[in-house]
């Protein structure tokens, strides 16, 4: 998700929930809504603000390069995200 020019996160496609796909909901702020059941994941932890989800989706750290957007393969393990 691009939210301007520097600020870039990656995320998860799938909802911890409804196991449905992300990426067809709505950025609200920095979080992105699950388009099934309305659940809220924050953009920069996957930790969802708001029910039916419980368990939050992975990140993935990402690097910008000029206008190139590198991701890791690997999400970001949780103890090391922001609180």
């Amino acid at each position: 998700m691009r939210l301007s020019d520097r600020e870039v996160y990656a995320i998860d496609d799938i909802c911890s929930h409804g196991a449905v796909s992300l990426s067809e909901g709505d950025v609200v702020g920095c979080e992105l809504e699950c388009w099934m059941h309305g659940s809220r994941f924050n953009l920069r932890t996957g930790v969802p603000s708001c029910p039916p989800a419980t368990t939050r989706v992975p990140v993935y750290a990402v690097r910008l390069v000029g206008d190139t957007v590198y991701v890791t393969a690997t999400p970001t393990p949780a103890e090391e995200l922001p609180a």
